[in-house]
């Protein structure tokens, strides 16, 4: 009996060291609520750290986007600068890989990723993102203040529900649209912030692909010129501008109820063929509600973390998780669990909802088709690491 005790006891210390990373107890960084989560439609506000590798963005204030199945849209407050990058959360952690941006040069190229340590309020209302590593200088550089983590302030972003089509164009970021094409497959649409000049950019979810675009309005009422900034299972029109016709459909108290695009001219024959016929309405009149409260320390945490600047870049050095995580069903990142069946190359990140209203645009199966998708360059980044397997 006494041999039995003293072995539970072995036990108990054994496994509660091996919850610590080295260097001491766990950290307060990664304390964090577990139950907070990124959900499309939300939005987020925050002011990029000092950057010289990112003249566009340094020192701005920013808004985040979240758009269907795990894409995010930041950009600055007067939209002049808009990178695409898609976003998987879980376990205290955010990896973040860029996709595409206006300009060209404001992404993180090379499938560059970055790992960042997530302490959400109680409330869910604010999350603190503290670099574990990051591979690019320019995103590196922004998404802190110094040495301290970047503070992102939620918004609760509610539309009026009678808004007319010219009014959800004002107020426009975190506006969510399904859109349903002409071959009868369908898709979601998250909208960013407006520019001055009434530019839009928006984030399309859909069968043939992740498209980021932008909507310049031309001198020609209800035309507009659509522009790539980048795709992800597909390949985007670089260059080439599309020309379409936007139709509002209002009823007669002037609530905009949906959109309707047709071609004008577009020598991005793929593009055409998606868009063209399409219409659009909007979903979700408010971002789904904070989830409630859940605490407890993170059994899979970030170890600590080495600085070393030189020439003023930002270039930390740091270990690897001790513990191999996997890709959960709801697209976020869980402990590996023996036994578990890997389908990598047909599993997607998806968004998943916690609003009961039959309004909210997230769901639990991804809007990309699975014939398209091939390994995600993020998955197969976290499997080279042994971060999930």
């Amino acid at each position: 009996m006494i041999a039995l005790v003293l072995f539970a006891a072995l036990s108990v210390l054994v496994s509660a060291q091996e919850k610590q990373p080295r260097g001491g107890a766990v950290p307060e960084l990664v304390s964090a609520n577990a139950d907070c989560k990124f959900e499309a439609g939300q939005v987020y506000s925050g002011t990029y750290g000092v950057s010289a590798y990112a003249p566009g963005q340094t020192g701005q204030d920013f808004l985040v986007t979240i758009a269907a199945d795990n894409y995010a849209l930041f950009e600055t407050a007067d939209g002049n600068v808009r990178v695409m990058s898609r976003l998987v959360s879980g376990h205290g952690r955010v990896e973040l890989v860029d996709l595409g941006s206006f300009p060209e040069t404001a992404m993180c190229g090379g499938h560059r990723v970055g790992e960042y340590a997530a302490v959400w309020a109680d409330d869910c209302s604010a999350v603190s993102l503290k670099a574990i590593k990051d591979l690019c200088s320019r995103r590196g550089g922004t998404l802190r203040t110094g040495d301290e983590p970047i503070e992102l302030q939620r918004l609760h972003t509610c539309h009026a529900a009678g808004a007319s089509c010219a009014e959800n164009a004002a107020d426009s970021a975190g506006r969510m649209y399904s859109i349903a094409y002409a071959d009868g497959s369908s898709g979601m649409l998250a909208s960013g912030v407006a520019s001055a000049d009434g530019v839009g950019a928006f984030v399309e979810t859909g069968p043939r692909g992740v498209f980021m675009f932008q909507l310049t309005p031309t001198a020609d009422a209800g035309v507009y010129e659509l522009l790539d900034g980048g795709a992800q299972y597909a390949d985007d029109c670089g260059d080439q501008v599309g020309k379409y016709t936007i139709a509002v459909d209002e009823s007669a108290s002037g609530k905009c109820r949906s959109y309707a695009l047709a071609l004008v001219d577009d020598k991005c024959a793929a593009r055409a063929a998606r868009l063209d016929g399409a219409t659009s309405e909007p979903t979700m009149l408010c971002a789904p509600p904070s989830t409630g409260r859940v605490t407890g320390t993170l059994n899979n945490v970030p170890e600590h973390k080495v600085y070393m600047h030189h020439k003023g870049e930002y270039k930390p050095k740091f270990r690897q998780a001790k513990h191999a995580m996997r890709l959960g069903a709801a697209g976020l990142l869980v402990p590996h669990e023996d036994g578990h069946v890997h389908h990598h190359l047909e599993e997607s990140s998806s968004s998943s909802s916690s609003s009961s209203s039959s309004s909210s645009s997230s769901s639990s199966s991804s809007h990309i088709s699975a014939d398209i998708r091939p390994m995600d360059p993020l998955i197969v980044r976290l499997e080279q690491q042994n971060l999930i397997r």
